[in-house]
């Protein structure tokens, strides 16, 4: 476009105006021309040493060796080697304690304590369902302890701690701006499999059940009908 407006802006200035025995149109005209003669040689130039370079990596075999490969590709993918290594080197934590982090070489490494305090509700959730089918809907505003209030009393009073204690690191999960600690986390887990395992209890006891009532109705269906 900038070869076409100088080209008639040469042109108009010209006397009389046109291109034909115009030097200022010829000028220019050789100058684009030349430009692209040169832009072209570049391209071709830059193509043949890329395809020369891809061409001297090995294809049918692994390169194992320094000898191996040409000393320019080997430098190449050793100081990219060297840059990857220093960059996984500079990502890696300096501190191995991050507060509400479980600690590397603990049973709890890698655990982010509130987020798996949170992720036992569900579940509790869902057995106590299959205990207490009309269990009120789990909703976020309400505490542990309201929401799981019509099992107290098929509680035995030494699991009433159990679900006090698993209330209050809910809450704190769930509400505290500080982060729970390791000995928090340990107690709210165990106070959730406490729980887990008495509901467990109560389904086994109620299937249990289930089955001596079936028993019973075809063994005085039978009895009936002779």
């Amino acid at each position: 476009m900038s070869a076409v407006g100088m080209l008639i802006q040469a042109a108009r200035t010209a006397h009389p105006p046109h291109l034909r025995n115009n030097w200022n149109a010829l000028v220019i005209g050789l100058s684009y021309v030349s430009l692209a003669v040169i832009s072209f040689g570049y391209y071709v130039k830059r193509t043949v040493a890329i395809q020369r370079k891809l061409s001297q990596i090995p294809r049918d075999y692994i390169p194992i060796r320094e000898d191996d490969l040409p000393r320019a590709v080997y430098r190449h993918i050793k100081s990219e080697h060297m840059r990857t290594l220093a960059i996984a080197e500079r990502s890696l934590p300096k501190t191995t304690f991050r507060e509400g982090w479980g600690s590397p070489g603990t049973p709890f490494h890698g655990i982010r304590f509130r987020r798996a305090l949170l992720d036992t509700v569900v579940p509790l959730d869902s057995a106590a369902r299959h205990v207490i089918p009309h269990l009120p809907r789990l909703r976020p505003r309400v505490t542990m302890l309201d929401h799981f209030a019509p099992l107290i009393p098929l509680m035995p009073p030494e699991h009433e701690g159990s679900l006090q204690t698993y209330n209050a690191a809910i809450h704190q999960a769930r509400y505290s701006t500080s982060e729970p600690t390791e000995s928090e986390f340990i107690m709210g887990m165990r106070a959730a499999g406490q729980l887990g395992q008495l509901l467990d209890e109560y389904q086994q006891e109620m299937s249990e059940r289930s089955t001596i009532s079936a028993t019973h109705d075809e063994g005085s269906l039978a009895i009936s009908e002779r």
